[in-house]
Parts: structure tokens; sequence; C-alpha cells
């Protein structure tokens, strides 16, 4: 299984928080094959939100990601991202699980 995390710091947080659920949910409603989900720190800085999905391989990584970029409603929406977010804060990371996947 492969993991996928990308994660944020907002500028805003009731409306960078709005935001980042309109993108996710835009997200699972267009493209509902593999679910992503959306997490926010509850201690620490709380102003940082993450996104996860999990996948069978890196090539299903690949073409979802491949899919969404070329989503044009996907698109406005993450130009609305410069507003929100933190410049530079927006990490991500590949996980590849090293237990047995049940």
């Amino acid at each position: 299984m492969i993991r996928f995390q990308r994660y944020a710091q907002l500028k805003r947080g009731k409306h960078g928080v709005k935001w980042a659920v309109e993108i996710t949910e835009y997200i699972n409603t267009n493209h509902p094959k593999i679910p992503l989900q959306l997490f926010r720190t509850h201690y620490g800085d709380v102003y940082t939100i993450y996104w996860m999905a999990d996948f069978k391989d890196v090539f299903a990584l690949d073409e979802w990601q491949k899919q969404i970029g070329e989503d044009k409603g996907y698109r406005e929406l993450r130009r609305k991202s410069f507003d929100r977010l933190v410049d530079g804060s927006v990490r991500d990371t590949v996980m590849i699980s090293v237990t047995r996947d049940t």
C-alpha cells in the first residue's frame, strides 16, 4: 500500500479550512475511486491541514494525480490557495507500508 500525504499551513483559519473542505469534497465527488481525507491539527499548530489518500501502488497514485491535475475545476479551486496557504508551506510525502496490508 502507498499513502500520499500533503500538508500545508493556513494563513486564515476559518476561511482556509472552508476552502480545504471545498477542494476535498470536489475531488471526492469528481474522482470518487480513491477517497481523499482531510485532517487538521488538534494540538500544536492548529493552522496545519493534511490531505491523505491510500493507493494500491505508486502507479495508481501517478494515475490519480494525472487525472486530478487535468481537471479544470480542481485547477480553479487550487488557484484560491494563493490567498489561503502560507507560501512555501505545502509538502508532499509518499509512504510505503512496511507491514502486511489487511
